[in-house]
């Protein structure tokens, strides 16, 4: 990404846990827009497809456990091909507007397609690890899990492959090891408590509704935080901060 310019929004230094909260409730409000196109137009189809199944199962025109079936093979769609399509559109909307340089929608989706199959294989990389390892040890997991936290970031905003990603990762994550857990089991637990409380809605269209309504908040208010951590955490490592001081002052 280029060096950002005067008008940068956000300062650049490590922070704690509400200085990041801060900054990320900050950076979602001002780049809603941009990302409530980008979830509706990425995850909305997968939802609407759920909603068909279900109802076609229920209304007998489909065998239930073919229903199941299509589902999960959807769902593993969903999560490893469009859900690194949606973050590799967000990540550079969200990262060049902390930096003070904005991008468009159209330009973010082009550095989205140009690394996708590099996400989909850091997605798939990663993941494998960390499952790998929890049936091992739980704690096992869950360092592996924070360790290679920001592998997607890595591949998106500094353009390498997922095997120098891992190692990126691995180097960038210590330094905010606790807001990494911290801020993954808000939302982990957000997130459950309201999806299993929609699974209990006998309306499917309402449900898919406010499943969709809950993507458009919760995806972007997770990225902002990654996004936020990514960039602390590169400030805390490596002087981020004062290196892009720097160059602005060469600039």
């Amino acid at each position: 990404m280029s060096v950002p310019g005067a008008a940068m929004a956000f300062s650049l230094r490590p922070l704690g846990l509400l200085g990041t909260l801060d900054h990320a409730v900050r950076l979602f409000v001002r780049t809603f827009a941009e990302c409530l196109v980008t979830v509706l137009a990425v995850s909305g189809p997968f939802y609407v497809i759920n909603t068909l199944l279900d109802r076609a199962a229920h209304a007998g025109m489909l065998d239930e456990g073919v229903a199941a079936l299509c589902n999960i093979l959807i769902f593993v769609c969903y999560f490893f091909l469009l859900v690194p399509l949606q973050q590799g559109i967000i990540t550079p909307l969200l990262a060049a507007e902390y930096l003070g340089e904005p991008i468009s929608r159209v330009e973010a989706f082009r550095l989205a397609r140009a690394r996708f199959w590099r996400l989909v294989r850091a997605r798939l990389l990663r993941y494998v690890l960390v499952l790998a390892g929890l049936p091992v040890f739980l704690v096992l997991g869950m360092w592996l899990y924070v360790r290679y936290f920001f592998v997607e970031e890595v591949v998106i905003l500094e353009n390498t492959t997922p095997s120098r990603a891992l190692g990126r990762s691995g180097q960038l994550s210590p330094h905010v090891f606790w807001m990494i857990l911290l801020t993954s089991a808000l939302f982990l637990a957000g997130s459950l408590a309201a999806f299993l409380h929609l699974d209990d809605m006998q309306d499917p269209m309402l449900r898919m509704s406010l499943e969709v309504a809950l993507s458009v908040l919760l995806v972007p208010a997770e990225l902002a935080v990654n996004c936020v951590l990514y960039f602390s955490a590169r400030c805390r490592k490596e002087g981020f901060g004062d290196q892009v001081a720097a160059m602005r002052d060469e600039a």
